[in-house]
């Protein structure tokens, strides 16, 4: 058999073969390299890192929140009933008035000593035709006003009462005339005197309550 001419047809498929052997040889060249194990390269190293925080709880409660409450105690002294050994009786001609049918005359007991003292209900009081006393008038009292309260009267302070006194005759008892007075008060039995010239009329004369001179009205 004689040798033939390479056609154009059979070299272009030989080459083509020739081209599939070729990529074939080098994907399977590649997947050997990537299967293989990298070796470490010296002096480095590689290394993970786990952190971890713990957080330790001791034994001592926050504080607790909200308002504190704060307890005081407080005593506080009582306050000594009045003596007619530190108590002064006048008249506060400013606090005294004189209306259509009755006079409110303003009578004061002050404190003269450095102590305060209380005093609490009506006075008893007297009448005298003479300055010095003596017999007393047949003059009748009867307690008006408001009831009766504790009264503190501070050191220099004063405590008050009204007098009400009628000055026109009722249902035929005419007036006295009276030159002093006695006034004993709720804490004592022994009366404080004072010079006061009234004409009571009518046989009666209304008595209110011991109060602070400073409420008492005008």
């Amino acid at each position: 058999m004689g040798w033939k001419p390479e056609t154009a047809a059979r070299r272009a498929a030989r080459r083509a073969q020739l081209l599939v052997l070729v990529v074939a040889g080098a994907l399977l060249l590649a997947a050997c390299s990537s299967a293989r194990p990298t070796a470490s390269r010296p002096g480095s190293t590689s290394s993970t890192t786990s952190s971890t925080t713990t957080t330790s709880t001791t034994g001592v409660p926050p504080p607790a929140s909200g308002p504190t409450s704060t307890s005081t105690s407080t005593s506080i002294a009582a306050v000594a009933s009045c003596s007619n050994a530190q108590l002064h009786l006048g008249e506060d001609t400013a606090k005294s008035s004189i209306g259509a049918g009755s006079a409110d005359i303003a009578l004061t007991v002050s404190n003269s000593a450095a102590t305060p003292c209380s005093i609490e209900g009506y006075p008893t009081v007297s009448f005298y035709a003479a300055s010095a006393g003596g017999s007393p008038l047949s003059i009748a009292t009867r307690q008006t006003g408001q009831a009766p309260a504790p009264v503190t009267v501070d050191a220099g302070g004063a405590a008050a009462f009204y007098l009400v006194v009628g000055n026109v005759p009722v249902a035929g008892v005419g007036c006295t005339t009276v030159r002093s007075i006695g006034v004993t008060l709720p804490s004592s039995s022994v009366a404080l005197s004072l010079e006061l010239s009234l004409e009571p009329c009518g046989g009666a004369v209304g008595v209110t309550a011991l109060e602070p001179l400073a409420s008492l009205s005008t």
